[in-house]
């Protein structure tokens, strides 16, 4: 994959990835650099655990066969979703588009706490709470 606006952006950026071969396109959205994001892209599809047009079409036309490019970008994480459900909704309406949905992933998006982000499920939140609650119990209980 080739990407026309560089490897380093750190900022918040809608990009578009389009398929030379079908003249498909996605539109996808980051807060970290454009190139961990494509990685992460490359990873998935790879993988073959997620069933998404854009990674279906990765597998069947060769990741050589997809462009990258920053078509926008924005101050808030609000600016962001709100871009990148317009970018959607246009491509949905003027070609054809990987995006399933224009709500798709338009939503809050994980902000990145510390060096590493986790999606964590409630059920487990709850029990890192409960542990972090109990740790403390001791610590009072033995000063």
């Amino acid at each position: 994959m080739r990407c026309a606006a560089g490897w380093t952006l750190g900022l918040m950026i809608i990009y578009l990835i389009r398929c030379r071969i079908d003249g498909m396109v996605y539109v996808g959205k980051t807060a970290r650099s454009l190139h961990v994001r494509l990685l992460e892209h490359r990873r998935e599809a790879k993988q073959d655990r997620r069933a998404c047009p854009l990674y279906a079409a990765i597998r069947k036309h060769g990741w050589l066969a997809f462009r990258a490019s920053v078509v926008a970008s924005a101050d808030s994480e609000l600016d962001l979703n709100r871009t990148e459900r317009k970018l959607i909704a246009a491509y949905r309406r003027t070609s054809k588009c990987y995006n399933l949905d224009a709500r798709a992933h338009g939503g809050l998006m994980k902000m990145m706490r510390g060096p590493r982000c986790f999606r964590v499920s409630k059920a487990h939140r709850r029990k890192i709470a409960d542990g972090v609650r109990a740790s403390w119990r001791e610590i009072r209980r033995a000063a």
